[in-house]
């Protein structure tokens, strides 16, 4: 029996490799198992990755972040802002680094911000801060930001600094960024939120000014962490505490001047040595490295010793008498007593200084308890109080209060006399003379906030006692956060009071309310009142003598014309000097007569007024202003009006500042109807005149308006999500509710395929009925044909299948001769030529033919020949020439 293959049966060998590739050989279940075993050993695609075992260590060896690693800020990501809107060139805008969570939920956060780089004239180059961050949120918890500022010159600063807050607000740290600096790029921890506000910027009570010119004081609560107005270099809001050992690497000038051949040198500038590089004598002092002998014998003891030999110290080396002065290396008592601040010191014993020995207050150990839970003390409990605390032991003494409110007493009103004294974090000093509590003064100075009602913080209140003959007592002093009322010094508050006696001004004495001086006496007030307009004498009501105006007008001034006008009668006693202006209550006839519309009127008599005069060409009035009361006529006339020409009443009541126009316009044309226009302004001075409105008349065709029919306005609102009657686009159903799309049968038109094809197709003369190449003449000339055998060829050749076709001619000719309508164009050589055919539904068409450049028997070229067929139309066909000459030369 034969071996087995793939086509045919026999004997199969078995085998148990796993790297062989033999298609004759069987496996074994050993080699399924390796194949298994090495199959189980990979990730299943299905997995997506959850039967990885350790991902941890997977994670590691691709050098990647997990989730939670991520979210503990383990990244970092890129933002760009671009300036907010509204931002005015040359303010500073807040850049919010905002942490998820306050307290100690976060510290510090890794901040890039770089802004906007531009040419170096740019008013604003770039500028970049690199560092970390941290908000405090309140001035005793501390914000700290470090970093590196690099900025090109300081005058092209675009960072101002770094704000945080100082109370209530531990998430936000804000750097401030110039208009023109933005687009700015940051990168910020994962964990951040990043915020370019559009407006002042609050958290808690701290509120970040929007569009700041000097953003600390324009912002409320907050305070500058660091301010980049050194330039370029490393920033740290915090000193640095410890100590540096060693060196700069470089310095400009040693610490210590060191003095070289004894002459002085700090590094700050080079020196000369006299001897050594300057002419001069250089006395080196000192003796050679070794030598046998001193220069100068010296005295050890008494014994004089040159070095060239040993000497003996009777008493030391030798018996003998040695007197030695001063005192030991070491030893257990000084010879004589010294006095530390007073008290005496010899070295046997410790000794303790209390402040006094050295000029200092004394105070107690700890906290001072003075009660318990706010409870009430007088003046004698507290004066015991401190006794019992050595308070009265030493010339100067002092101690803070307990903060716990449970550890703290209160000091009442009742025991001051001004005020009630919180005793719960204050400072208590104690002044005497260090022997007696008989003459002392004791200084409290409250806490800023307590929880005791009533109590007053931020205050200092003072007890002195002399004893009792000497009036002892309280007093608070007054400062910046308890400033006196107008009662607590006797003076008049700014607002209301009362003024005993008379008030003497040397200057003047000015209010700004309408009511001015008022003199209630008796049963009526009189008062003077400006209203902006006129001046008023008034009087009030009787019997209301602080109240409002009654109805009489004594005395009114124009404030503009200065003239009086006198209300309710003048009697004058004594005569009148000069002339009164104006005229008697009534009188039969004016001193000097008028003309009312061109008629002379004295009021002697009645008049009639029978024409209303123009007042001629008046430019059109505009925005609030006003026109003249009563009725006039205008001349429209290139003036602003509606229309070009026209006549305009315009009328306003004497009274009342509302007025209205009407305008009728001129016709253009003998016997037309003319536009009328309409506004009117309220009665208000400041009121503005409305639009001009047209009036439609009868001459004005509106159907169901001044004629039978019915009104349909047409229009869509100004916008819409759904037609209220779908539409077809090239057949396909539209409302506007969804996108539609449009295939090239929808358009009846060739797809891009198509018209590659048709332009990559030649019309063959070989398909024109009757036709060879240069055969002999054909139906009115050399190589011609008639126009209906010409369409009869296109339309073999599906030019009016669809709206549009294109064909390109080889080889064949076109008599135009031959055809009745196109009779002097001569003749068309369709080889080399565009043949387009453009389709109407109803079954007339366009033919465009684009000659070539070159005719070889004399066609016309480089022309465009279009024919029109619209079956309607007498003649139906027309045919028309662009350009092109006859003949073989091209132009």
């Amino acid at each position: 029996m034969e071996d087995a293959s793939l086509t045919t049966k026999g004997v199969v060998k078995l085998s148990s490799a796993v790297d062989s590739t033999s298609e004759s050989l069987a496996a074994t279940p050993k080699a399924v198992k390796v194949a298994y075993d090495n199959a189980e050993k990979r990730l299943q695609k299905d997995q997506n990755g959850a039967d990885i075992p350790d991902k941890g260590r997977f994670l590691s060896n691709i050098n990647v972040y997990s989730k939670g690693e991520v979210d503990k800020k383990k990244g970092m990501r890129k933002y760009t802002f671009s300036a907010p809107a509204n931002a005015v060139s040359g303010k500073w805008y807040p850049v919010v680094f905002r942490r998820t969570g306050g307290g100690t939920d976060e510290l510090a956060s890794r901040v890039v911000i770089t802004t906007y780089s531009s040419a170096g004239g740019y008013a604003m180059n770039n500028c970049e801060f690199n560092g970390f961050v941290m908000p405090g949120g309140w001035s005793d918890r501390g914000s700290y930001a470090v970093g590196f500022f690099s900025i090109y010159s300081t005058v092209e600063r675009s960072i101002h600094s770094i704000i945080a807050s100082v109370k209530d607000d531990d998430l936000c740290s804000v750097f401030y960024v110039e208009t023109r600096a933005f687009p700015i790029q940051i990168f910020a921890e994962e964990g951040l939120n990043v915020i370019v506000p559009t407006a002042d910027y609050a958290v808690g009570q701290t509120t970040y000014k929007w569009g700041a010119t000097d953003p600390l004081s324009e912002s409320t609560n907050a305070q500058i962490i660091l301010d980049f107005k050194n330039g370029r270099g490393y920033y740290c809001s915090h000193p640095f505490i410890s100590s540096l050992s060693g060196n700069a690497a470089t310095a400009t000038k040693l610490q210590t001047a060191r003095s070289i051949g004894g002459v002085g040198f700090d590094g700050s500038a080079n020196i000369n040595l006299p001897g050594v590089n300057t002419t001069g004598n250089q006395n080196t002092t000192g003796n050679a490295a070794t030598a046998t002998k001193l220069q100068t014998a010296r005295t050890i003891g008494g014994v004089s010793f040159d070095g060239t030999a040993n000497i003996n110290l009777p008493g030391v080396n030798t018996t003998g008498n040695q007197n030695t002065t001063g005192n030991a290396a070491t030893a257990t008592k000084l010879q004589t007593a010294r006095t530390i601040n007073g008290v005496s010191f010899d070295g046997s014993a410790n000794i303790s200084l209390s402040p006094a020995n050295i000029g200092c207050p004394a105070s107690p150990t700890g906290w001072l308890t003075t009660g318990s839970n706010g409870g009430a003390i007088t003046t004698a409990q507290l004066v015991t109080l401190l006794q019992n605390n050595g308070a009265f032991n030493t010339k100067a003494w002092i101690a803070r209060c307990a903060w716990a409110y449970a550890n703290s007493a209160t000091i009442p009103n009742s025991e001051t006399g001004c005020g009630v004294i919180p005793l719960a974090g204050a400072v208590i000093e104690v002044f005497n003379n260090g022997s007696s509590s008989n003459n002392y003064t004791i200084r409290i100075t409250t806490a800023t906030t307590t929880s005791v009602s009533g109590a007053l913080t931020n205050a200092e209140f003072i007890y002195v006692f002399n004893g009792t003959d000497y009036s002892p007592g309280w007093r608070r002093v007054y400062n910046t956060k308890n400033k006196p009322t107008a009662s607590d010094v006797g003076a008049l508050p700014l607002t209301g009071g009362t003024l005993s006696g008379g008030l003497t001004s040397s200057g003047e004495i000015i209010s700004k309310y309408a009511n001015g001086f008022r003199i209630a006496y008796g049963s009526f007030g009189f008062f003077i009142r400006n209203d902006g307009s006129n001046t008023y004498f008034m009087l009030t009501a009787s019997g209301d003598t602080l109240g409002s105006w009654n109805g009489l007008r004594p005395i009114t001034i124009n404030n503009t014309s200065g003239a009086v006008s006198i209300g309710n009668g003048l009697n004058v006693t004594g005569g009148v000097n000069g002339s009164l202006n104006g005229n008697a209550s009534t009188a039969t006839k004016l001193q000097t007569a008028r003309n009312i519309n061109g008629v002379k009127f004295d009021g002697s008599g009645d008049i009639n007024i029978n024409t209303l005069v123009s007042r001629g060409r008046v430019t059109a009035l505009s925005g609030s202003t006003q026109g003249t009361a009563g009725i006039q006529m205008y001349e429209a006339y290139n003036n602003s009006y509606p229309t070009t020409y026209g006549n305009v009443l315009h009328m306003k009541g004497a009274s009342a500042a509302g007025e209205g126009e009407l305008l009728i316009g001129w016709s253009g044309t003998s016997g037309a109807h003319a536009p009328v226009f309409i506004r009117s302004r309220r009665d208000t001075t400041d009121a503005a005149w409305s639009a001009w409105a047209q009036v439609y008349t009868a001459k004005d065709s509106i159907p169901g308006v001044n004629t039978t029919g019915n009104q349909n306005t047409t229009g869509n609102a100004a916008t819409a999500t759904k037609l209220q009657t779908a539409r077809k686009i090239a057949g396909v159903a539209f409302d506007g509710s969804a996108d539609i799309t449009l295939t090239a049968a929808n358009l009846n038109a060739y797809t891009k395929t198509e018209v590659t094809n048709l332009l990559s197709s030649y019309v063959k003369s070989s398909a024109l009925p009757s036709m060879t190449v240069r055969t002999s003449s054909v139906s009115g000339g050399d190589m011609g044909m008639s126009l209906s055998a010409f369409i009869s060829h296109l339309k073999s050749n599906g030019a009016f299948s669809k709206s549009y076709w294109i064909g390109f001619g080889d080889a064949m000719g076109f008599n135009a001769g031959s055809i009745n309508n196109i009779t002097g164009f001569g003749a068309v050589e369709l080889a080399e030529s565009i043949i387009e055919v453009f389709n109407l539904p109803n079954g007339d068409y366009t033919i465009r033919l684009t000659t070539s450049h070159k005719a070889d028997y004399g066609g016309v070229t480089n022309a465009i020949l279009v024919y029109h067929y619209r079956s309607n139309r007498s003649p139906s066909g027309q045919w028309l020439k662009f350009a092109g000459t006859v003949g073989a030369t091209s132009n």
